[in-house]
């Protein structure tokens, strides 16, 4: 394989990349926050080349292309441009899935979540390696749409299919507490902060990668089905001899993740009435970032909630010292002083 090549696939960005940039296909669902309404319009014409006899591994490099331009006009909010970019990348290679990722993130930041929802739909139509992540993210539509029931059948269907349990049960204890389903929500938060990452599961994730990387690619192909081929046979423990701990560091969870799932374990844990046992994961939580003005405000409002004023006080006072403006550690500070003046 000649350098050009070689260097040219290792900076590939893969479509199943465990921590996505802002624009990633897998992680766009996380966007938030109120984006105007526009309209889509096709305004290329005949500046884009369009391939009507090419190979298949010629199709998939143009629909790359094309895929790579809609993203930086994606990135600079040129969503019109974005759209004609993706268009003509699935006009070329019909079952070119990220363009279809991407067009359904164009309708969700426009709010338009039906028709996000259809793109991810025509997406796993063509059965796609990447097919967990899209149900992740359909899951996600759904939630955003209000229907739970339905967000929580394709979060399920994600678990079945080799996602990652992690972000898929973190997601389905925040689904379960919309649907007031308390105890789930503390069983799928569990089983999220249970899912740490382990060197085996590296391994079958950088094995997934490759399956998607190389999926229908004619120069690499093998190197997909050989991937493909191991998933299926299972994982021999021999295979990891060459590995340890230090890949655990390097890849592994960061401090404001492992903070995240103990905060959510805890915010379910309060909702089903186990204060105690919330405390605990606060606590654990706040390990991971002592800086957190918003697990500080947390811890408060649990000790609040038991009458353990001073220890209230102290974590309402730390979350304020950390964000002045904060107002829902303000506003337990208040109700601290309140009771404290009532009992004087």
């Amino acid at each position: 394989m000649s350098d050009s090549k070689r260097n040219k696939k290792q900076t590939k960005k893969s479509v199943g990349s465990q921590l996505p940039k802002k624009y990633s296909p897998l992680g766009w669902i996380i966007l938030l926050g109120p984006i105007l309404i526009i309209s889509f319009l096709l305004l290329f014409g005949d500046s884009i080349p369009f391939l009507n006899s090419q190979s298949a591994n010629e199709a998939k490099t143009q629909a790359e292309s094309l895929v790579g331009a809609g993203k930086t006009y994606l990135h600079d909010g040129a969503y019109q441009n974005a759209y004609g970019y993706f268009i003509r990348a699935i006009s070329i290679k019909e079952d070119y899935t990220e363009a279809y990722i991407f067009l359904s993130q164009i309708y969700y930041l426009n709010n338009d979540i039906p028709t996000a929802i259809k793109w991810l739909e025509k997406a796993l139509s063509f059965d796609p390696p990447e097919r967990d992540l899209i149900l992740n993210n359909m899951g996600l539509l759904y939630a955003k749409k209000g229907d739970y029931i339905k967000a929580r059948e394709m979060l399920e269907k994600a678990l079945t299919v080799g996602m990652n349990t992690e972000m898929v049960n973190n997601n389905l204890g925040t689904v379960s507490l919309s649907l007031g389903d308390y105890s789930s929500a503390v069983n799928y938060y569990q089983k999220a902060v249970n899912s740490r990452p382990t060197v085996k599961s590296l391994y079958i994730e950088s094995l997934r990668k490759a399956y998607i990387e190389y999926y229908q690619d004619e120069e690499y192909g093998d190197i997909s089905i050989a991937a493909k081929i191991q998933l299926d046979e299972g994982i021999d423990e021999r295979d990891l001899a060459l590995y340890d701990a230090e890949i655990i560091k390097k890849y592994g969870r960061s401090n404001d993740r492992e903070s995240e799932l103990y905060s959510n374990l805890a915010r379910a844990l309060e909702m089903e009435g186990d204060i105690d046992t919330a405390i605990e994961n606060a606590a654990r939580a706040l390990k991971f970032t002592p800086n957190s003005f918003a697990v500080h405000c947390q811890l408060g409002n649990l000790y609040l909630s038991k009458g353990i004023l001073k220890s209230a006080q102290k974590h309402f006072n730390n979350s304020l010292k950390i964000n002045p403006n904060y107002e829902p550690a303000r506003a337990g500070l208040q109700k601290v002083r309140a009771i404290i003046q009532e009992g004087e």
